[in-house]
């Protein structure tokens, strides 16, 4: 579940490089790697230290979308990280 009071962590044995405004994600558990695009990138950099809702508020901010596009845009984001075993995700209260 993702709501405002989710956080994520990053898995330790993920290596992360940004290259040309891009970052490149190892997961060196699975040998899989990923390439982030702009507002990939973007969300990373705020996913450790952010919860669900203030990224959600970000990406609206900065990109200039509604906060629907924004919430699917972060869910499909997650989703996928969460597949690939990069992040594991956390209810705070």
């Amino acid at each position: 579940m993702t709501d405002n009071a989710t956080s994520w962590s990053k898995n330790p044995k993920v290596l992360a490089r940004e290259v040309a405004g891009e970052t490149v994600l190892f997961n060196m558990d699975t040998a899989h790697y990923l390439v982030l695009n702009e507002v990939g990138t973007f969300i990373w950099g705020l996913i450790a230290s952010s919860t669900h809702g203030e990224i959600v508020r970000q990406l609206v901010g900065r990109y200039e979308v509604s906060r629907d596009v924004a919430e699917e845009a972060l869910r499909k984001f997650v989703g996928e990280l969460t597949e690939e075993g990069i992040l594991d995700f956390e209810e705070t209260a």
